[in-house]
């Protein structure tokens, strides 16, 4: 047989192929098989306590978890639910959401309840992993204590607190207390930079003590009195993480040092090794909020909206609407800033005037160096609010929802450029954008942003089209292109997406798509598109992920349904 026959067969072949699995694409898959199984391994995680919590390790879920995990198994709930109508899913949302407003409190002391967490806040503590060398602590043979960290007491050289590799809990040193000079204290010790008053903090630390009956201690100072305003003893020997909360004084600019101790004064022998700390304020995040909070208020709408659901779930919605206007809109009122902008009212939220507010104002795209207090927070995060806010005024058509979702909307719109594509225009954008606002003078972040981050974007402007206010179907078509023509790599065969909304990136980037998939109310290819990047080998997200991803997808195409 002749080969151009044969390269002529294998294209029919290969056409053929394509033809058909684009015309059946997806109607083979147990898309809700799939969607349970992700729900019961979800529900695995923390030791079986699932995303809800609370942690055991921690006594409460933090805040990210609910933004970041959490808030995709709720979206997951809702997009089944309406897809099927099986009020199994939303029974699993509300147990869920139970779950969560029974860990909200107030732990700032502000009047709002919330959830926290300390792990985007900025780390107030110099070197806590030991490794720099201090350039005035040294000898001839080299530094012997770390860069910010000072002996107590000192005698003009290395004494009986220093540096050391003789045992640390990672990295190459870790430093060294003991009382070998007889003195009734020892330490080292660092001062506390800055702090926000009046809030709490979180101190987290390894260690462990020579000996087995060594008493290790860590203490937390106000040095205007002398007075500890924390203690913390430990016995072991053998390294362990340590979590050690407290309150800041009410005042502000005061002096705080951390003490890092051995508690056996009398004993020359006894000695403590200290490694890897960080100290932290704990912080509570519109941006974590708003992601678990856009499914809740969603929820409320559904309920409101369908009078044949029991009056169980009318219950709920009541209650939960009241949680939601009591805390989350008020609370964040004070960060709230707007202004108008050739004849457009511009509206956006700003990041809190405190240590939570870890941005960079260098031009890099995720370093989080810097604090970057009182700016413009990224779009993706006034957008989870934005989405929360589009659905409560669903609920309440309280003009003040209206006028700030439509000023976040117009700020969103401003700063999307158009990008010319084979067939037709796109929409491209930025991570963040300078609002040309005084707060913001002095800090740029112009890169094009991650399809991940998108998507809250994205769902805020389809939100908004859906209420008739901001983005029309035209931009809606816009955004099809991008998601087309830049993000989709154009190939059935072997499906991938770009890292960045402008095409640039990886080329084979995970499959973060959860609300482009919403997009195929307009374009059905967006559809099969999705289905074939669901349908890889190997799943590139987790299983919260999945069940958004999934949700989203049977919401607009029920049709995927197994029959």
């Amino acid at each position: 047989m002749k080969k151009w026959f044969i390269v002529a067969m294998i294209v029919l072949m290969l056409v053929f192929s394509s033809t058909f699995s684009n015309s059946a694409i997806g109607e083979d898959t147990d898309w809700l098989k799939r969607f349970n199984d992700y729900d019961a391994d979800q529900s695995q995680a923390y030791d079986g306590a699932g995303h809800v919590g609370p942690i055991p390790r921690l006594g409460y879920t933090p805040s990210n978890v609910y933004g970041w995990d959490e808030s995709y198994v709720l979206k997951g709930y809702l997009g089944v639910y309406r897809a099927t109508k099986n009020e199994e899913y939303l029974d699993r949302f509300v147990e869920d959401v139970d779950g969560m407003f029974a860990q909200l409190e107030d732990f700032q002391g502000d009047g709002f309840e919330s959830w926290w967490t300390s792990g985007y806040s900025i780390d107030q503590i110099m070197n806590g992993n030991m490794e720099k060398d201090s350039i005035y602590y040294k000898d001839r043979n080299g530094a012997y204590m770390t860069d910010g960290w000072y002996p107590y007491p000192w005698y003009g050289g290395k004494g009986s607190v220093y540096r050391t590799d003789e045992d640390k809990a990672s990295g190459t040193y870790s430093t060294l207390v003991q009382n070998s000079e007889g003195e009734n204290f020892v330490s080292a010790y660092t001062i506390i930079p800055n702090y926000t008053p009046g809030k709490q903090y979180n101190f987290k630390f390894r260690a462990k003590n020579k000996h087995s009956d060594d008493l290790g201690k860590i203490m937390i100072v106000r040095q205007d009195t002398g007075k500890p305003i924390k203690e913390f003893s430990f016995t072991n020997n053998e390294w362990q993480s340590y979590s050690v909360d407290f309150k800041t004084p009410d005042i502000a600019g005061l002096q705080l040092r951390i003490y890092l101790t051995n508690d056996d004064a009398n004993d020359p022998d006894a000695a403590t090794y200290y490694d890897d700390l960080s100290l932290k304020q704990y912080g509570e995040y519109i941006v974590h909020e708003g992601m678990a909070l856009t499914a809740i208020s969603e929820f409320i709408d559904i309920v409101y909206q369908d009078k044949t659901l029991s009056k169980e779930y009318t219950k709920k919605a009541k209650d939960y609407l009241k949680i939601l206007e009591k805390n989350f809109v008020p609370k964040w009122e004070q960060h709230w800033a707007e202004w108008e902008h050739n004849g457009i009212e511009m509206g956006v939220y700003k990041f809190p005037f405190d240590d939570t507010a870890r941005m960079t104002q260098i031009n890099e795209y995720f370093p989080f160096n810097e604090p970057s207090k009182g700016i413009t927070i990224p779009h993706n995060q006034y957008a989870a609010a934005g989405r929360t806010l589009v659905n409560l005024y669903r609920i309440t058509k309280k003009e003040a929802y209206l006028d700030k979702i439509q000023r976040m909307g117009n700020f969103l719109k401003s700063s999307l450029h158009i990008k010319e594509t084979d067939n037709g225009d796109a929409f491209v954008w930025n991570y963040w954008d300078n609002s040309g606002k005084q707060w913001d003078f002095g800090y740029f972040r112009y890169k094009s942003e991650d399809i991940s981050h998108a998507n809250i974007e994205l769902g805020l402007a389809v939100d908004l089209y859906q209420i008739g206010t901001v983005f029309t179907e035209e931009d809606m078509m816009k955004f099809t292109s991008t998601f087309k023509e830049l993000i989709w790599q154009g190939d059935y065969s072997d499906p991938r997406v770009s890292m960045f909304v402008d095409g640039s990136g990886s080329k084979n980037y995970s499959v973060l798509i959860s609300e482009w998939v919403t997009l195929s109310q307009f374009d059905k290819e967006i559809r099969d598109i999705s289905v074939q990047l669901l349908n890889r080998p190997r799943d590139t997200f987790g299983s919260t992920y999945g069940m958004v991803l999934i949700g989203n997808l049977l919401r607009y195409n029920p049709e995927l349904l197994l029959q």
